[in-house]
């Protein structure tokens, strides 16, 4: 018996498995990949601009605002998701990270809230 018919079998017994534990690992991860784009160029910039003025659709689209000045656009920071259809998008979420790491002259947020937006991009 050849091991490749085996681990196809296994496989098989897998995808059709009972085992709830299993289905909601299943689930659970077509939920997110249908939350997140990875395949998507990310501009960021562009996505606060397709907003316009709904500053609800930006406060959907960034990990962060300035709840003081709400109704000031500038007050949006770190968007990574499209701003049609509010999906995720992995380079959005990335580029987020890594300015709130420092990347590219950092962000300016209260430090207080730096553990918030890292479990939101996370």
């Amino acid at each position: 018996m050849k091991r490749g018919g085996f681990l196809k079998r296994r496989k098989a017994l897998n995808a059709v498995s009972t085992n709830p534990r299993q289905k909601e690992l299943r689930n659970t991860q077509d939920a997110v990949n249908a939350m997140i784009r990875d395949d998507t160029a990310w501009d960021g910039p562009a996505e606060v601009k397709t907003c316009g003025d709904d500053l609800k659709k930006l406060k959907a689209i960034c990990a962060w605002f300035d709840s003081e000045n709400a109704d000031v656009k500038s007050s949006y920071k770190l968007p990574h998701h499209e701003a049609n259809g509010l999906k995720a998008v992995w380079k959005g979420v990335s580029a987020a990270g890594n300015a709130l790491m420092g990347s590219r002259g950092g962000v300016d947020i209260p430090d207080k809230d730096v553990a918030a937006v890292k479990a939101h991009l996370q």
